[in-house]
């Protein structure tokens, strides 16, 4: 047993708005979770991958200057350079909009 706090730890997978795991801990479902899952269910729906929607989103706001992602490799340096096109009206995301502190702010995500 170690005395090190346990992190939340971030998908592999591409694109995530939320990348921290979804259950509290009764085991029930969380919001960022139910959003995660919607997000994908409705990116898939329009013919993009999480990925390509996120980065759309980033790229489509006007105050937005800069996005940081990080990368492990070239293919998914490539994967998201490919994705890099606004290809969504920002009204798409307005279902995904999250104003609770408790998804927002990586310091109360459950450990």
């Amino acid at each position: 047993m170690t005395d090190k706090p346990v992190r939340p730890q971030a998908r592999k997978t591409s694109g995530h708005l939320i990348a921290f795991e979804g259950l509290d801990q009764s085991g029930k479902q969380t919001q960022a979770e139910r959003l995660l899952a919607a997000f994908r269910s409705a990116a898939a729906a329009v013919g993009c991958t999480p990925l390509q929607a996120a980065v759309s989103f980033a790229m489509s706001v006007g105050e937005i200057d800069a996005a940081v992602l990080g990368v492990t490799d070239a293919a998914q340096f490539a994967e998201i350079i490919a994705a890099a096109a606004p290809t969504l009206p920002l009204d798409w995301y307005r279902p995904f909009a999250v104003g609770d502190e408790r998804i927002l702010d990586p310091s109360r995500w459950p450990t």
